[in-house]
């Protein structure tokens, strides 16, 4: 449902509380962009310092500046908020900005294993529904189990991110929230949306469907024909597509580019947004969204616009169209997606997506309540400590090596069963009768000695780019960062 005014959830805590607000602030992307903003509004009686991998000045316009875990050291904070997104695993991360700051190894495990870890005794951890996007691997399942256990309140976006927590420790108690970018109709006022819109498309009257296309979920088409797709889709719908870069730090914004320059239907191109509100205004006004953004997707449907996810069956997608009982609007390939739109019931769609913004925000108004309570409850603490974040830091290191350690043994046994298995092939070939006839009839006569002489990559395993070399570097990483941070 549109709010017609700027909303505030929650009267004052009572004394400015301050709150360290933990996932990835620090890059161009939507999704985790709106979570700054949405705690902000929800708890806006406290001071939230925004803490990410690296931290930096606010990324768009209306984001904020956020810091590094190493950052509060020093610093009182009453409570501690994980999330949301897509950001509760342990794993290294190949993002471009992360690689070069350093922080790809262990920045995503900071905003949720660091910062439960690492904060002071008796500062409530409380969890705004992130989701767990693959099983926590072996090495590192003690030391979550510690961060989990460590949490005041814990709650995920889906039953399955629910399900792998309590793999590692059945006795928890976890909440399954919607995300919370289903409240966004009461994030931004109506009249600021619509002039928000306006201003985009320049004062035309539409209709648009806006599009939104990353890589990792379109690499089964050629791009022109992809193009060409839209082109079509267009002309049936009789709308004017805007593409929009949801996320420039996948490369979204190249890519949305390149796609609008092969489009014959005068696109309208946002490849780097200026600010959350407007790629919200683009999704909220449009007619219909297709793109593989699952904040794409939530925040047309929490408009009641209808909505269509391409992508792969990936744990975040499955969760979001399970909670709008619309499965029909995953969609595997763009190659299918036309007749699946056009197949649609859009009224029937969108009062379907406008009946679950409902009942999610009662979900959402209790999850608010429950964290709102906690702050109330909380009697702060001391503060941030070095050793805290060290001790955390080096237990991470140990069982990321150990990761590292078994992967390469992974790697070996893989190598193994390959030589093996060419090798069978090898010994196959050379004793059937089409082998023994070409030989007599070439007058081939090979020396033995030649014959068994082992050849390059089937008798001798290749050496793995992952073995040694790797242990040293990631231990060199870990004894640099103990020695920094004494």
């Amino acid at each position: 449902m549109l709010a017609t005014s700027e909303t505030t959830i929650f009267a004052p805590v009572g004394l400015m509380t301050t709150i360290a607000h933990f996932g990835t602030f620090d890059v161009e992307n939507y999704g985790d962009l709106l979570f700054t903003n949405i705690v902000n509004s929800r708890l806006s009686e406290s001071e939230c310092i925004p803490v990410s991998p690296i931290g930096g000045p606010p990324v768009w316009k209306d984001s904020a500046q956020s810091v590094g875990l190493c950052d509060l050291i020093g610093r009182h904070t009453e409570g501690v908020v994980i999330g949301g997104g897509n950001i509760i695993h342990p794993n290294k991360t190949p993002l471009t900005s992360y690689v070069r700051g350093g922080v790809d190894l262990y920045g995503y495990a900071d905003l949720w294993i660091g910062a439960a870890l690492a904060a002071p005794e008796g500062t409530p951890v409380m969890w705004n529904a992130p989701g767990v996007p693959k099983p926590i691997p072996t090495e590192f399942i003690g030391l979550v189990r510690k961060a989990l256990l460590r949490s005041t309140y814990l709650s995920v976006r889906d039953e399955e991110s629910r399900r792998l927590l309590l793999d590692i420790q059945p006795d928890l108690e976890i909440s399954v929230v919607p995300d919370s970018a289903w409240n966004l109709p009461s994030l931004w006022s109506k009249e600021s949306l619509d002039s928000e819109f306006e201003t985009l498309t320049k004062g035309d009257a539409g209709p648009f469907f806006t599009i939104h296309v990353n890589d990792r979920y379109a690499k089964d088409i050629e791009y022109p024909k992809l193009a060409s797709i839209l082109d079509k889709m267009a002309k049936k719908l009789n709308m004017r597509p805007i593409l929009i870069g949801i996320g420039p730090c996948h490369n979204d914004d190249r890519l949305a580019g390149l796609i609008a320059s092969m489009m014959t239907s005068s696109p309208i191109l946002v490849d780097r947004p200026l600010s959350t509100r407007q790629v919200c205004a683009a999704i909220s006004r449009s007619n219909l969204y297709v793109g593989s953004s699952m904040h794409g997707y939530i925040t047309a449907a929490a408009f009641g616009v209808p909505a269509f996810i391409v992508a792969k069956n990936l744990l975040k997608f499955k969760g979001v169209v399970s909670l709008t009982d619309a499965p029909e609007t995953l969609v595997r390939s763009w190659k299918n997606l036309e007749n699946t739109v056009y197949k649609s019931d859009f009224p029937k769609l969108s009062q379907t997506f406008m009946k679950k913004q409902v009942a999610a925000s009662e979900i959402l108004d209790a999850h608010w309540t429950k964290i709102f309570s906690v702050l109330k409850n909380s009697r702060g603490s001391g503060p941030w400590s070095a050793e805290a974040v060290l001790r955390y830091r080096s237990q991470f290191l140990e069982a990321a090596c150990r990761a590292e350690a078994r992967s390469v043994r992974e790697l070996k046994e893989i190598a193994n069963r390959r030589r093996l298995k060419l090798q069978r092939s090898k010994k196959t070939i050379e004793s059937s009768p089409e082998m023994g006839k070409s030989r007599q009839s070439s007058g081939d006569n090979p020396d033995p000695k030649k014959t068994n002489r082992p050849s390059p990559g089937i008798d001798q395993p290749q050496r793995s780019s992952c073995g040694k070399p790797a242990l040293k570097k990631l231990f060199s990483r870990a004894s640099k960062l103990l020695g920094s941070q004494r």
